[in-house]
């Protein structure tokens, strides 16, 4: 039985036992869990990794499954976005702080995006900080631990780090193998992608999310249903199945290497313009000191 929190955007569909699990998510798995079972110690909980690992999964999947003392938990889901406007468009602190002190569970999303700026920092913190004392969980998703995010104070961070940091790592082979076949599922394409060609994309698609691993195969699939590679079609043999495959993968790199090429010609005419705004400052003083003289 499973609670439906309707006072939240959260998607009622998100529960723990529908996430593929594996090495990558485990530490982050496991400190859900203790959250949907009122351990204090993980609280607060931070979970960090970077986009599409299921950081978000999680805090809804946490709001959908957590009892507070014998009922469904009245849960908060907030982007750093939105609690960042509150504070700065909220004149007295207090108040801000009492409304957050209200709900059982605080749902921070995003939280990488807090900019450096200590009344932001601060109120924050004494949320977080008199919730703890309270006994109120408060769960946040970031793609940087504490201290990789530059906005935030010492006191911040030290008052993150008082619960427990975990981080998802990028799905293993054998997980992006489950995640195709899911995608495989709710899209009715089980008699199109048999499981030998999900095992190859799974092995060939190492540091891909869900949503990564969906758009490859949406490019397998259109290049095999419009004739991408010669008269290749998914009836074809093994051999042909890989020359698409390894196609994919190498206009994907080359892609990545034509971006990585831009951003350092971008890099070298920033420099280019930076020394050249130097030497005019330069110069622009020295003929301030002739004229001195």
């Amino acid at each position: 039985m499973y609670g439906n929190n309707e006072g939240i955007r959260t998607n009622p569909r998100y529960k723990l036992r529908s996430m593929i699990r594996g090495e990558s998510n485990h530490d982050a798995y496991k400190a859900a869990f203790e959250v949907i079972c009122g351990n204090k110690d993980y609280n607060p909980l931070m979970i960090y990794g970077d986009k599409g690992l299921g950081k978000t999964f999680l805090l809804h999947a946490i709001a959908n499954e957590t009892f507070y003392e014998g009922v469904w938990c009245d849960a908060c889901y907030e982007t750093s976005d939105e609690i960042i406007d509150e504070i700065r468009n909220e004149k007295y602190k207090d108040l801000l702080v009492d409304k957050y002190l209200k709900c059982d569970l605080l749902l921070l999303d995003d939280f990488h995006k807090i900019p450096h700026d200590d009344g932001i920092c601060d109120t924050l913190m004494d949320i977080i900080a008199k919730r703890k004392d309270e006994g109120k969980h408060t769960v946040i998703a970031s793609r940087r631990k504490p201290v990789a995010i530059y906005g935030i104070g010492k006191n911040l961070r030290w008052c993150l780090e008082s619960g427990r940091v975990v981080k998802i790592e990028y799905p293993g082979s054998d997980e992006r193998f489950l995640m195709l076949k899911v995608i495989r599922h709710n899209r009715n394409l089980v008699d199109v992608i048999d499981d030998e060609i999900l095992e190859i994309i799974a092995d060939k698609t190492e540091g891909k999310n869900m949503d990564e691993l969906e758009g490859f195969l949406n490019k397998y699939l259109n290049r095999t249903d419009h004739g991408y590679y010669g008269d290749y079609s998914y009836k074809n043999d093994l051999c042909d199945k890989l020359d698409c495959m390894n196609s994919i993968i190498k206009d994907e790199y080359e892609t990545c290497h034509n971006r990585f090429i831009e951003n350092i010609d971008n890099m070298d005419s920033q420099t280019i313009k930076y020394r050249k705004w130097q030497s005019n400052d330069k110069d622009m003083q020295n003929d301030t000191d002739f004229a001195d003289c």
